[in-house]
């Protein structure tokens, strides 16, 4: 009965391996093309979503959540992201165009709105592993008055 009850645990196990093409789960780190990395990346500003922001967030190595011996440090990168929120805090953005960059990155240039203002920034998007993308870095200061904006 005991190896009966193994074997099953085995095969419902074997059987929820994911289908090559299956949809990648939403938690998945990064995204599946730099246009979707930075709505995800917005989206989890907006939210204030510390859990999505950080696997929306991060370099050729993978999600900013870990460093680059793996470890979470979760604590010093949730006030990073914390600060980050205020300067991407927007009621609606566009997407205005994007362009290849240095080492096979890419650059958006997306338009913030939030109350009366209106600024454009570009966000820097690398692709890391698993063909999975990732915003690595956005032009803080053009977005400096958005923080400001009570």
């Amino acid at each position: 009965m005991k190896k009966l009850a193994i074997l099953v645990v085995v095969v419902v196990s074997a059987c929820r391996t994911a289908a090559v093409g299956s949809p990648v789960p939403a938690n998945a780190p990064g995204a599946a093309s730099p246009r979707d990395a930075v709505q995800r990346f917005l989206k989890a500003a907006k939210n204030q979503d510390v859990q999505d922001f950080g696997l929306a967030w991060g370099t050729q190595d993978g999600p900013a959540m870990k460093d680059k011996e793996g470890r979470d440090e979760r604590e010093t990168r949730e006030q990073r992201e914390i600060v980050q929120f205020c300067y991407l805090k927007h009621d609606t953005y566009q997407v205005l165009g994007e362009a290849p960059a240095r080492n096979a990155e890419r650059v958006l240039a997306v338009e913030l709105k939030y109350k009366d203002l209106t600024r454009p920034a570009n966000f820097m998007v690398t692709r890391g592993p698993s063909n999975r993308w990732y915003v690595r870095q956005f032009d803080i200061e053009a977005l400096r008055d958005i923080c400001a904006k009570r």
